[in-house]
């Protein structure tokens, strides 16, 4: 890994990508700029540190949600090979993670502003080198015709659910990876979405309307794509300890700390726990088996879609709850319009 870090710092040397260098001309500036890049790159690689590590992974204001989801989960599970990847493209423009080969188009190494100001959002839209490098050049490799050739090619930067579970797969890193994201929905979410809790330990990526966590109008349409989890454990499903458990606590329930454990206020045997809930419909939160045999009475799900969803999601280079940018009003109801799958891959 030196001798890339050493090839890097090579003055001498024309790096694949413009991006990293940027506008600068002087020999001193050009030295900044790729140890800033190194130094990035390095930092995203740091495990179980909560202000470092595969969190500093963002698209920014780019449309590479898909390629950032995959790729912090690719850093929480094999950092040494995230930072070989990212070296090995800026070197020679073309990258491996296990069998996974991407190698972008000119246009994407040839990328040299990532702040791009006056767009259609009439502010600064940006990137960092650093991720324009890992995210833009998956993104670019996989297609679609459109090329990643700034941070406002925004159709190119979208990511199918069949490219996000081909990635999984294409690595030979993860097993059992399951594509149950569809672009149209699901006929019941709800019902969809708890299932999630009978998963082995995976990485679960979730296709949602982002719109949900941005006080935006939500539409029925996938725009966003977020991993499950609070980032203290690696993946999901319902043996994992790392907050990635789907969890409702409805007007009649206790509500929960940010381990999901109940905060009592009143004698414990008062309190209709969200639990006793879940049972009835055939999916306890913390019990391997989340079947969903028999649906919930219509009684149970009215008073399950006025709940409150309880989970955490890394999105945007960090973590937090669903509904840490739209406070208090992401309901089981309203997040049933705005959910359209996900895409797991258990390690």
């Amino acid at each position: 890994m030196q001798n890339r870090k050493n090839q890097i710092m090579d003055l001498g040397k024309k790096l694949a990508f413009k991006c990293i260098d940027g506008d600068a001309k002087a020999p001193a500036a050009i030295k900044d700029a790729r140890e800033q890049f190194i130094k990035a790159v390095e930092v995203r690689c740091i495990i179980n540190d909560v202000e470092n590590g595969p969190l500093k992974i963002n698209q920014g204001d780019s449309s590479l949600c898909g390629p950032a989801a995959f790729m912090y989960c690719v850093a929480r599970e094999k950092p040494d090979d995230f930072a070989r990847y990212a070296f090995d493209l800026a070197l020679t423009g073309t990258g491996s993670l296990g069998s996974l080969i991407v190698k972008p188009k000119q246009a994407c190494l040839d990328a040299e502003r990532l702040k791009v100001e006056k767009s259609w959002l009439s502010r600064e839209r940006t990137i960092t080198p650093a991720d324009w490098v890992t995210l833009a050049s998956l993104r670019d490799s996989t297609g679609p015709v459109s090329s990643m050739t700034r941070v406002t090619s925004d159709f190119g930067g979208m990511t199918h659910p069949d490219a996000l579970a081909g990635w999984f797969r294409k690595t030979g890193w993860f097993r059992n990876v399951r594509n149950e994201a569809r672009i149209g929905g699901h006929r019941d979410p709800l019902r969809h979405l708890l299932g999630i809790n009978s998963l082995p330990l995976s990485y679960v990526c979730l296709l949602i309307n982002a719109n949900i966590m941005t006080r935006g109008v939500v539409f029925r349409m996938p725009t966003h794509w977020v991993v499950l989890g609070d980032g203290a454990g690696k993946g999901g499903g319902s043996n994992g300890n790392d907050g990635s458990v789907i969890r409702i606590s409805t007007p009649g329930m206790t509500t929960l700390d940010s381990r999901g454990r109940p905060i009592m206020t009143v004698p414990k045997m008062e309190i209709p726990f969200q639990y006793q809930i879940m049972e009835r419909v055939s999916c306890l939160p913390d019990s391997p088996a989340c079947a969903f045999n028999n649906d919930p009475t219509a009684s149970k799900r009215a008073e399950l879609e006025k709940g409150k969803l309880n989970f955490k999601v890394y999105t945007w280079g960090r973590i937090g709850t669903i509904d840490a940018y739209n406070p208090g009003n992401v309901t089981v109801e309203k997040f049933q319009a705005a959910y359209f799958g996900y895409v797991a891959a258990a390690r």
